[in-house]
């Protein structure tokens, strides 16, 4: 690392020489932003250490082994290790050695619906003790709009270093999606809001060694306020898409069908295929975050965002769907129900913030009994639910099966009638009540009663 005149912090970029190592690099979190960006550093030729707080993960990383599955991260997590270039530890004060610190530490919502943010505050005020002269220091996570600057002047009390010459903070959102981690670590464009213009400049040179597109912002509020946009604007279409599920299957209308025709070469229209359910890490808390700044906003004019809006009408689908269950066993004497996927999204073996989960809660709650299937998890328990990854060992006996997430297998069925209607024929009642639609346009035996998400009845 050398510093120009102007005290900015620049970095030599060698191409292609992964071996290099350039910067010493400390990330704070080893979960799923805080570990392909680790893997992602060394891979860039960074020494890197990731500081955690669970002896478990740090157990499982210094062994070189992931303790979450994410494609293209194992094998060079596990060669980076072995080359002493990537650990993982519990003390923090590695963070004395780091010319950059990322960090990548969740945040959450209190009970009441705002921000929980005590276990960033009280990592910047022990962290910063352990700050050296001239480090960045690099929000990654989801953020109130305000909070880098809060959680800068708490890092500068702790380090006594100045503000943006000493100590550079800046806010830069992480957007990946699980599953395509550390492909988009390297492709997805860098949004950098620095609390100055040292800050602003030694993060764009540190990502410019990661790469992807350096794309620069006025501030860290307006940083901020970039994380916020892109999943408050993702919520507002799914909950657009909502209320046309509701209308259509009020109407007798198939809703997928009136979307699909709407969108067909009419590049004006992207309308998401609607679904029981919104969850997430992000879905679920990012709107909530944005809406903070907008309080006052929603008081002058009488009525709330149009995406605590749409979140209300993804909600209300929710609700709907368990209606909908309720009612189709209401006559059955000890009704089973097999939840058709419980991760919070398709593909993924992570049940964080789960839509899935929160049915079974419910229904659970009433006195129904609630089993799993789902491909990804396998064999297991969630919360209290007995989960199986083959058909036949989870619909046996069931008496409703509700598709509750879109996952490979269940679109690989939609394909094959024949291989479906043996699975369905495992249950003691063929009911099915699909949030997704994946099998609307299937062949389904007279003896199956299919209902869905934005479906008329049938």
């Amino acid at each position: 690392r050398t510093s120009n005149d102007n005290n900015e912090l620049s970095v030599e970029v060698v191409v292609g020489c992964p071996d290099a190592v350039r910067m010493r690099v400390v990330v704070v979190g080893g979960g799923r932003i805080g570990l392909p960006m680790a893997v992602t550093a060394t891979d860039r030729g960074h020494r890197t250490t990731i500081l955690e707080v669970s002896e478990k993960t740090v157990a499982s990383i210094s062994a070189g082994s992931a303790p979450f599955e994410e494609p293209g991260m194992q094998a060079p997590l596990t060669a980076h290790v072995n080359s002493g270039l990537l650990d993982a530890t519990l003390d923090q004060s590695v963070a004395s050695e780091a010319e950059v610190v990322l960090c990548a530490i969740g945040t959450g919502l209190e009970e009441d619906g705002s921000a929980d943010l005590s276990a960033l505050e009280s990592l910047s005020r022990s962290i910063g003790a352990h700050l050296s002269s001239g480090v960045l220091f690099v929000f990654k996570t989801t953020l109130p709009v305000g909070t880098t600057e809060r959680m800068a002047a708490l890092l500068a009390a702790a380090s006594g270093l100045s503000l943006d010459d000493e100590l550079r903070v800046c806010f830069s959102p992480e957007r990946i999606v699980e599953g395509k981690a550390m492909e988009e670590m390297r492709s997805l464009p860098k949004i950098i809001g620095g609390i100055g213009p040292a800050s602003a400049a030694a993060g764009a040179s540190f990502y410019e060694t990661i790469g992807g597109k350096i794309i620069h912002v006025s501030d860290s509020r307006t940083a901020e306020l970039c994380k916020l946009l892109d999943n408050a604007y993702r919520m507002t279409r799914f909950g657009f898409s909502s209320d046309v599920a509701s209308l259509a299957k009020s109407v007798g209308v198939d809703a997928y069908e009136a979307i699909t025709a709407a969108n067909a070469e009419y590049s004006r229209n992207s309308i998401p295929l609607p679904s029981m359910g919104v969850s997430g890490y992000c879905l679920t808390k990012d709107p909530l975050y944005l809406d903070m700044a907008a309080g006052r906003i929603s008081q002058r004019r009488g009525f709330p965002t149009v995406w605590m809006a749409a979140r209300r009408a993804a909600d209300d689908q929710m609700a709907m769907t368990e209606m909908a269950i309720l009612d189709a066993i209401s006559s059955t004497e000890s009704p089973v129900v097999v939840l058709g996927g419980l991760t919070y999204k398709e593909d993924v073996a992570d049940v964080r913030e789960s839509h899935g989960v929160d049915l079974a809660r419910s229904l659970r709650a009433k006195g129904i009994a609630v089993h799993a299937w789902d491909p990804c998890l396998g064999d297991c328990s969630v919360d209290g639910i007995e989960v199986r990854g083959s058909a036949e060992e989870a619909l046996e006996g069931a008496d409703l099966l509700a598709i509750t997430v879109p996952h490979r297998e269940f679109l690989d069925l939609a394909e094959n009638s024949k291989a479906l209607a043996a699975a369905l024929a495992m249950m003691r009642t063929q009911r099915v009540y699909d949030g997704w639609g994946v099998w609307r346009s299937t062949l389904l035996s007279s003896d199956v009663t299919y209902q869905g998400c934005g479906l008329p009845g049938r």
